[in-house]
């Protein structure tokens, strides 16, 4: 008997078909190379427990060494430092979701999406925060509040402002985060309060924590900060931040798996 006839689509769809294991595996298919959006995250995570651990034992070796050289080396790898790993990782975090969220506001405007508006309007925040965090201005902000007369909680004086800006853009996107897909909607918000909780609430106690120990001088502020509560609730609040990152990233990735829960990087080979 004669062979049947073979479709013209069949047989690539054979040779691209992956198995469940081989995509939980990350398995290259033709074309590219297909990811699970948990494991991204996953990995992500395990850098940043990496990093925490290695911060919280490099704070103890600053506040107890002597050497300028070993204090040098510890503030390499502390968080409340200014470029060193955990601010590179920071970056990068913030630069992976900057492209996320740039290639859904092309492909909402490209497709009429009710939703491009706001989809810009992330892209264009993540882009300041990016900006800032590569060149910390948030930071020249510290010491505002006590030279104003601010003090315990509103101390570090650039968080009422942020807080009103907070509250402003949370209610505009209301509704937008709502409209999200269930799963993808909670993991926004839980990640949003997150970095939130790190961002500025985290940081109004160590505002307090500062004030305490400087009594309110602004002279004294740097001798304040470095103290071992202070650079601990530091760390904890860099701790939120990063984790509020990797939460929104794992709800990005989520809306651009495909219907099998995978998302295939392309190759241009």
């Amino acid at each position: 008997m004669g062979r049947m006839p073979v479709q013209a689509n069949e047989l690539p769809r054979k040779r691209e078909r992956l198995t469940a294991g081989e995509r939980r595996e990350g398995r290259a298919m033709p074309g590219g190379l297909v990811q699970h959006p948990g494991r991204i995250a996953l990995g992500a995570g395990l850098v940043m427990a990496l990093l925490i651990a290695s911060s919280v034992v490099a704070t103890f070796v600053y506040l107890a060494a002597e050497d300028d050289r070993v204090r040098a080396y510890a503030r390499l790898v502390m968080v409340d430092s200014e470029d060193n790993l955990p601010t590179f990782f920071n970056f990068a975090l913030l630069a992976g979701l900057l492209f996320l969220l740039a290639s859904r506001t092309l492909e909402a405007f490209a497709s009429a999406d009710r939703w491009r508006g706001y989809w810009l309007g992330l892209a264009l925040i993540f882009l300041v925060l990016a900006f800032d965090e590569s060149g910390q201005l948030h930071e020249n902000l510290v010491g505002v509040g006590s030279f104003s007369g601010a003090s315990s909680y509103f101390y570090f004086g650039w968080v009422i402002p942020a807080g009103i800006v907070v509250l402003a853009v949370g209610l505009c996107y209301l509704r937008f985060v709502l409209a999200l897909p269930r799963p993808e909607g909670a993991l926004t918000i839980i990640g949003g309060s997150l970095y939130l909780a790190g961002a500025i609430g985290t940081e109004m106690v160590g505002g307090d924590r500062a004030w305490q120990r400087s009594l309110g001088d602004p002279t004294s502020l740097l001798v304040a900060m470095e103290d071992a509560t202070y650079l601990l609730i530091a760390t904890l609040e860099e701790t939120l931040e990063m984790a509020g990152l990797i939460v929104f990233g794992y709800a990005l990735l989520r809306l651009r798996a495909g219907s099998d829960g995978t998302i295939r990087i392309r190759s241009s080979v």
